[in-house]
Formats: C-alpha cells, structure tokens, sequence
C-alpha cells in the first residue's frame, strides 16, 4: 500500500533530522517540503531533492533516506513532472545568479554591520527551478519563500497589492484593431522586478526604518563567492565570505521576487516610464495605456512584464521598442507578424476579423492529463446528477482533479464557452469532488481531445 509506505518513509526521515544539529526552521521546512511530496505520491524523494536549497547537513540527511526510499520508482504516478538534469539546474541558476548581479539587486554586508531590527526582519531566499513549455529551464531567486517571512503588518495593504491587466480590456482592444486593422505585437521584458528600486522598510510596532536584509546560506551562498571570484571581485568586494556558520547576507536594493512589495514597485516603475515617454493611463483599466500624436496612436496592456501592443503604423512598434530598450537595457524580445501569442492565447490578424484561440496551450493541458480517447460533447444530461453513495477522491486525485479544472477554467473563460457551463460546475466540486466529478472532468478533457 503506497500510502503505508510513504508514512514509514516519513518515520525514517524524523528519526534521521532529530539525528542531526540543525536550524528547527530548517528541519521544519525539510519535513514540509517532503511530506507534501509524498502526499499527491507524484514525487521521488531523490528527485525532490533535486529542487531543495536547503543547508548541507539537510540535503546529506535526505540523500541517506534517498537510498532507502521504499516507494518503487514504477508506482511512481504518472503526472509526476519532468525534471531537469543536473547540469540544466546549475546553468539555470547560474544564470538567475547572474541576473542578481548584473542589475546590482543586492549589497553585501556582514553580520556585525547590521542592527538587531534588520537582522531580526530578515528574509531567506531559495531558487526556484522550472521547465518552461518551449523546454527551456529557468530558475528564480525567491525571496521570503523560506520559514523566515516578511511581517506583513509593517505594510499598508494599498503597499501590496498590484494591478493586473483585465481579460476584457484584452478583448475590446482586439476588437478595435479588427475594425481599424491596427498591427499587433508583444514584448517581453527581461527580468522585470529586478529593475525596480526598493525603499527601506517601516517597523509597524516603532515606526523605524530598517534595510532589507537578505540570507543566504548552502550551496547558493558558494555559488555567489564562487561567481564573483571568477569575475575577478566584478560585484562584491573580496572580503567577501562566509560567516561562521556558512552564510552571507545582503542588502536587497532591488524589489527580488518574493518580497511583498516587489510586484508594486514594478509596476510604479513600468507605468512611471509610460507617462514619462507620452502615454496616458487607461481610465478603466490602470494596465491599459495609450499613446497619440499626429501620425501615430498605439495603445499597451501590461500584463506583469509581457505587453500586448496595438499600433496604427509598424513604425510606432519599432520606436516603443527602442524606447523600451533604453530605459531597460538587456535582452528584451518582440514579437509581430500575422499570427502572435499572449498569456497563452494565440491571436491571428485576418482580413476583416481577429481570431483568439488556444490550439497550443489546450494540446499540452490534454496531453499533460494523460486522459486518452475523445467525446462527442463536454459533458452529458447527468451533468448536475449527485452520486447516490458519493465516493470522495483520495487526496492525490483531489490535487490532480482542482489543477485540471483551473487549467480549463482558464481555457473556459478565455476562448472556449462552449465548455463554461461543466467546467464551472465542477470547479464548485473542488473541495469535496467525487469519483464521479473526476469522470465528468475526464469527459470535458476528451472533448477537448476531439
């Protein structure tokens, strides 16, 4: 019984952690992070590791009960995602390392120099690594994604919250450019919140400000000493090393991802830069922006760093571009022609019309769920019928049932209603769902399939 078997796998990795001298943080986060593993059964406990940054003696008390795991490696379930190797992993994070430190994000700073409030609001951080759907493996520096987070009353709530861009702002000015055969185009912006500069914070219960303080400890932390050596001291200085206990801390200049108030900033700083270049903030959506002079009238939807673009002339992609390129110098891309692709919507300029659909990304979601076979529609006359002796999904199949209905509650509500009236049934389902919900979702999969 695999059940069985990952509790007896937990009771090895609890008498191995009391075995060990570590931070009781850092042995709580081990335990969660595993337990949550072996809770949906998707994850190896060898392969999990290959996602943890925890400190050296968590990571050799994991690989011991790596090579005693009892879970066979053919039960393993088949949803269970694709990891990266080893060499993808330590090119990703270099990379995002490289990215630190390229936009001067962080200041180091040793622990004597700081005071008891700053050391005491620290932040962890841990990298992220994950397989985008063109296969590329990318990695982000997460702050406060640890066991130690940042207190949220030392904010306002209008400090930590950004505004997004409105499905039907994206909608009405697709509509405009078919009527008015504007050209479209979209561009990305690299590393977006790294561009934006972050202010010191306020202690809710003194009132003082205090620096962001950064720790970073494990093998990421060499990682930082070992990058800077090799650029011969180019961002840290060459006392730079290691406290006592392997760590290194640093001031966070920059809003790093993860920090409460990194989104907002960005946003400041984007929107700042519209204004500055003749673009007027959208009275109905604070993500819409438009731009007019006497030959030229291009309109923006921000989406977090992806732009959707609507211009009267190429000529007015061309120069947002070089504008965009200035004041954020790095590899930022575009994308024009006759067919682009937006948050997962693939747009086609045709002749007297626009088309939006998600050939692409509703593929991968029917491939991803491994249901095989078709069906003539998404659902049949039984749809609102209860099971007279209801069967609750175990919790595996629970997780796997509400990630499948948000994915095509997303395809639902963007460009496919005829599949709205199911899957909006079933995403009232999601706390409770029975076997006989998970066949119903199975249906709306294999029609999609059709």
């Amino acid at each position: 019984d695999r059940e069985i078997k990952a509790q007896l796998v937990m009771a090895q990795i609890n008498r191995k952690l009391e075995e060990h001298t570590m931070d009781e943080e850092i042995k709580m986060e081990v335990l969660h992070t595993v337990s949550s593993a072996f809770e949906d059964h998707r994850i190896k406990l060898d392969e999990a590791l290959q996602t943890l940054t925890f400190d050296e003696a968590a990571i050799q008390v994991l690989q011991t009960i790596a090579e005693q795991e009892t879970l066979d490696s053919n039960e393993t379930s088949n949803n269970a995602p694709t990891q990266p190797t080893n060499e993808q992993l330590e090119e990703a994070r270099r990379a995002e390392v490289d990215n630190i430190n390229q936009y001067g994000v962080l200041n180091y700073i040793e622990r004597k120099d700081m005071n008891e409030l700053e050391y005491s609001k620290r932040v962890y951080t841990r990298i992220f690594t994950v397989i985008k759907r063109d296969g590329r493996v990318k990695s982000r520096q997460i702050s406060g994604s640890g066991a130690k987070r940042q207190d949220r009353k030392d904010y306002n709530e209008s400090e930590l919250y950004s505004p997004a861009a409105k499905y039907q702002s994206i909608a009405v000015a697709l509509k405009v450019a078919a009527e008015e055969k504007l050209h479209l185009a979209t561009m990305d912006i690299k590393a977006a919140y790294l561009r934006s500069d972050l202010e010191d914070a306020t202690d809710h219960k003194t009132g003082d400000t205090f620096r962001r303080i950064l720790e970073v400890k494990g093998d990421l932390a060499k990682t930082f000493i070992k990058i800077n050596e090799e650029n011969n001291f180019k961002y840290y200085p060459k006392n730079m090393k290691l406290e006592k206990d392997g760590k290194l801390f640093f001031i966070i200049k920059k809003s790093l991802y993860g920090l409460l108030e990194s989104a907002l900033n960005w946003y400041k700083r984007i929107s700042d830069f519209f204004e500055k270049v003749g673009f007027v903030k959208d009275k109905n959506d604070n993500c819409t922006f438009h731009y007019y002079d006497k030959s030229t009238r291009l309109s923006i939807i921000l989406y977090v760093d992806d732009l959707l673009v609507l211009s009267s002339k190429q000529q007015g992609i061309t120069w947002l571009f070089k504008q965009l390129s200035e004041e954020f110098p790095g590899i930022n891309t575009i994308h024009r022609g006759e067919e682009i692709e937006y948050l997962n919507i693939q747009i086609k300029s045709q002749k007297d019309s626009i088309l939006c659909y998600q050939e692409k990304y509703t593929k991968e979601v029917v491939k991803e769920s491994k249901v095989e076979g078709t069906a003539p529609t998404p659902n049949q006359n039984t749809l609102f019928d209860e099971d007279e002796e209801p069967i609750l999904l175990h919790e595996t199949n629970k997780k796997w049932f509400v990630r499948f209905v948000m994915k095509l509650m997303f395809i639902a509500t963007r460009t496919r209603p005829d599949i709205v009236m199911a899957v909006n049934h079933l995403s009232s389902k999601c706390h409770r769902a029975t076997e006989g919900d998970m066949k119903k979702l199975h249906r709306i999969i294999k029609y999609l399939n059709s």
